[in-house]
Parts: structure tokens; sequence; C-alpha cells
């Protein structure tokens, strides 16, 4: 497999075409899914990106199903940081976080969500959330966004980050979740380590890496707070402890945009 490195791009975020690689081997979602898998790491940034996945199987679904009510334990976060106001949720999925948010907080006047998967958006019932799933049909600007298990499925940061730039409100908090590849689960078993999905996922992330990446492409953004939480949760580890060690299946990042 490693004779073919190019399925997604031949360069990092960062511009660099220098790759070492970082795994290559099965990844098994339970017994739903098995693929071979190569990953590269970057030798100018460190980021790893997937580069090849055999056979090709188009996404994971069921994973997203488990992993948004994952997003729950953000609830406290956001809503500490939040600024009153409108939220918008990219890549809401079937709108949890959203209806989680209305229902648990007064800080919030406006819901939008918007997923590139149709079917999850017509499962949203709620007249209180609108929802749409092309970045071009929002018409207005942001005072909170989530991107919650979005980054690692972005091709292009350029016209994303642009894009994200347009929405914002001057002053307004971005909530960030991504997979954390240094997690503890992860170190003892990545072939299975659900939240590595390379079948999705393009980018693998540590916290040094995620953070060169947004100072990159919001050099004006301000981090507040970053932790690692868990998404399979170990009983015998204190959350203190594996956020103080980023030992956490996902990071979570607040930033305000200046």
């Amino acid at each position: 497999m490693s004779d073919n490195i190019n399925k997604y791009a031949c360069s990092c975020w960062c511009g660099s075409e220098d790759t070492s690689i970082f795994y290559e081997g099965p990844w098994f979602y339970g017994e739903r899914c098995k693929v071979d898998a190569l990953l590269v790491k970057c030798l100018r940034c460190g980021t790893v990106r997937t580069a090849k996945v055999a056979p090709k199987i188009t996404t994971v679904g069921e994973l997203y199903s488990e992993l948004s009510y994952r997003h729950i334990a953000s609830i406290k976060t956001i809503c500490r940081y939040a600024r009153p106001g409108s939220l918008l949720d990219i890549g809401c999925n079937t709108g949890l976080m959203l209806k989680k948010l209305h229902d648990n907080s007064k800080l919030f006047n406006y819901f939008h969500g918007i997923d590139t998967d149709t079917n999850a958006l017509a499962t949203i019932n709620d007249t209180y959330i609108n929802k749409s799933d092309r970045m071009d049909k929002l018409g207005r600007k942001f005072d909170n966004i989530l991107l919650l298990h979005v980054l690692e499925h972005v091709y292009d940061y350029g016209e994303f980050f642009k894009f994200l730039d347009s929405v914002s409100e001057k002053d307004a908090m971005i909530y960030i979740a991504v997979p954390n590849l240094t997690s503890l689960n992860a170190r003892r078993n990545l072939s299975s380590w659900g939240a590595l999905n390379p079948v999705d996922h393009r980018w693998h992330y540590t916290s040094s890496t995620i953070v060169k990446m947004i100072k990159t492409y919001l050099p004006s953004a301000k981090l507040l707070k970053m932790k690692t939480s868990w998404i399979w949760p170990h009983n015998k580890i204190p959350d203190s402890i594996q956020s103080l060690l980023h030992l956490g299946d996902q990071i979570d990042l607040v930033l305000r945009i200046a």
C-alpha cells in the first residue's frame, strides 16, 4: 500500500510534501467495517493525514450517530464562554447539540444548523432550528459557532476559514472538537480506535498540531481554553488527570475571533 500516497492530496495544510509513514495496517470499527489504511506524518509541522484507504468505503455513518451523543459533555464549556445571541452548528448532523443548548441555556436567541447530510437534516423537526445543506445559504453572521468533529474532514482549509470569517461576528466565539491522536485509547490500540476513522478523516491532530493549524488560518484568534475529554471513558483515570496529560479521546478548544 505504501507505494501510493495520494488518496487525498500530495501536500499537507502547511504546504510541505515531505512525509514519513506514521501507520500502515488495518483499521476496524467493530464488526461493521474493516479497511487497510496508510497514514503519513508531515516532516515540517508534524500533522498526520490519511494517504490511502482500501477497499474504498464512502463513510462509516454509524460512527457519527454514536459520536453525536458524546458531545453533550461540551455543553458546560460552551455555555461558560458563550456570547448572548446567535448560534451556528457546522456539521450539526441531527441537531442534537442545538436542541440540548436550546433546552439548557437562555443565552441563545437564534439557532442554525448546517450539514451536507440531507437525511440527517430531514430528522430535525424543531421549528426554532433553521437548517441548510450549503454554506452559501446562511445570509447572516453569528455570535457563536460550533465546529465539533468537523476540521478533521475539511479538504481545503483556505476556503473553509474564508467562509468561517465571513459568518463570524466581531468577537465571535468558536468551539472546536477534534479527535486526539495521542489519546490513551489511540496509544493502546490505534487499529481499533473508533475516532481514527481513516475512511472519513483526512487529518489526525495532536494538541500541538491543531494549534499550529489554527494559528496559520486564524492568526487573529485568541485561544481561551484547550483540554482533552473522553469519548470512551476510563473509570480508573480521573478527568482532571487525563486532561492534564492530554489523554482524552478528543481535543476541545475555545477561541475568540478578534
